[in-house]
């Protein structure tokens, strides 16, 4: 039934050969699309063609505690009085993602175009990392935050990576980053998969 795209949505594609995917049309004004943000989960667009800092995208609008905003690969969680926290702190031009409305209502967004005075931060990547998940070979993922101890004694070092496993097999790792909201180590993790499987770490 999907005989058009539009540049509201994000859109996912299984392919079985890896190929490039040439898109034509119009550019678009991002101040003149207005995405409507349901309570619960939006596939929405990012229709800019910069990357830009998420914070300073967002910055005309109004979250509630508890939001999430999540790519293929990395997540943020709105917490009231202190803001986005997680791996994503960079919106990527090309790139679609998910809003969690936590509201009852639905919301506008309309995202505000970089001054370029806002310094760009990477989102925390795991090019690095000592396991390596197949991010592509799944349609679904989840994203747990989580602290970590060890006989009792919390991990207090970078130098961690924790694994995520389903049979033997790597569904996502994520390294240690220190957070001075908390005043602790905290991993970042999205796990990739299907419902119903029982997943096991490493660390």
């Amino acid at each position: 039934s999907l005989d058009a795209v539009d540049n509201e949505h994000l859109y996912m594609i299984k392919m079985s050969d890896e190929q490039n995917l040439p898109m034509i049309g119009a550019v678009s004004d991002p101040s003149n699309i207005n995405l409507t943000l349901n309570p619960g989960w939006t596939w929405i667009s990012y229709p800019i063609k910069e990357s830009q800092a998420l914070n300073e995208s967002l910055s005309g609008f109004t979250p509630r505690h508890g939001d999430y905003f999540k790519s293929q690969t990395e997540y943020a969680r709105y917490y009231e009085g202190y803001g986005w926290d997680g791996s994503l702190l960079l919106l990527e031009s090309g790139k679609g993602y998910m809003y969690k409305n936590s509201d009852t209502i639905a919301k506008t967004l309309t995202y505000q175009e970089s001054d370029g005075k806002d310094i760009i931060v990477k989102n925390i990547t795991t090019n690095d990392n000592h396991w390596h998940a197949d991010i592509n070979k799944y349609a679904d993922n989840m994203n747990i935050t989580a602290v970590v101890s060890f006989n009792d004694v919390e991990l207090t070092a970078d130098n961690f990576e924790i694994g995520a496993f389903v049979d033997g097999e790597c569904r996502g790792s994520a390294k240690a980053v220190y957070r001075e909201m908390v005043d602790r180590y905290v991993f970042y993790l999205t796990v990739y998969g299907v419902e119903d499987e029982n997943v096991s770490f490493r660390l």
